[in-house]
């Protein structure tokens, strides 16, 4: 139950239909759904990189998604809050509790397909219903082989309100990519976010 409110809470996405869109070029269409399915397909972790202004408040900053495998048409992952900030007494943390600091984790299935308009990126949760928000098509505005810009609506905007997923030091095209197409926004500070557990045992052995 409370993975299903973090999910319902913590990124607030609203359906592809829910707000008028262009259809992307064909070309452009099938290069972003190639790159994106690579994107997602990749055995590093995929953290949250970016996301415009206002939806600072409603969206959890440290959210990653480590690799589990490989599927047909995309892969198989984890999706967690690896947040080490409690928020300040008053404020809604990530899960929409004044002072959380809970780290909750679900396994997921990212599907990318090709759809006349766009292409698009659906999340379905492994157990469990996931909040329609998350498991109902999203557009993915553009695409690195490292990085993707999904577009996240909450109210209708002239711009795309967008988030950037992506390797840890792998947006840098997909920044510039959505300065472009949606409203202004800011880096994601992963310092503020708990290393990942591939990266706690690499050091362990390292020392050892």
């Amino acid at each position: 139950m409370r993975a299903v409110t973090f999910l319902a809470l913590g990124l607030v996405l609203c359906t592809v239909g829910s707000t008028p869109m262009s259809s992307q070029p064909e070309i452009k269409k099938n290069e972003v759904y190639l790159k994106t399915r690579q994107a997602v397909r990749r055995k590093d972790d995929l953290h949250l990189l970016w996301l415009s202004n206002q939806l600072n408040r409603s969206v959890a900053h440290c959210l990653i998604s480590k690799w589990l495998e490989i599927t047909k048409h995309g892969s198989h992952r984890t999706f967690e809050i690896n947040d080490k900030i409690t928020a300040p007494t008053g404020q809604s943390s990530s899960l929409g509790t004044p002072g959380g600091n809970d780290q909750l984790k679900k396994n997921i299935t990212i599907l990318v397909e090709l759809v006349p308009d766009s292409a698009n990126l659906v999340i379905k949760a492994d157990d469990g219903d996931l909040d329609p928000r998350w498991s109902e098509p999203h557009t993915v505005l553009n695409a690195t082989k490292k990085c993707f810009v999904l577009r996240a609506v909450v109210t209708p905007q002239w711009k795309a309100l967008c988030l950037v997923f992506g390797l840890k030091n792998g947006g840098q095209e997909c920044f510039e990519m959505a300065k472009k197409e949606c409203e202004t926004g800011t880096e994601v500070n992963l310092t503020d976010c708990q290393q990942s557990d591939k990266k706690g045992k690499k050091k362990k052995e390292e020392k050892s």
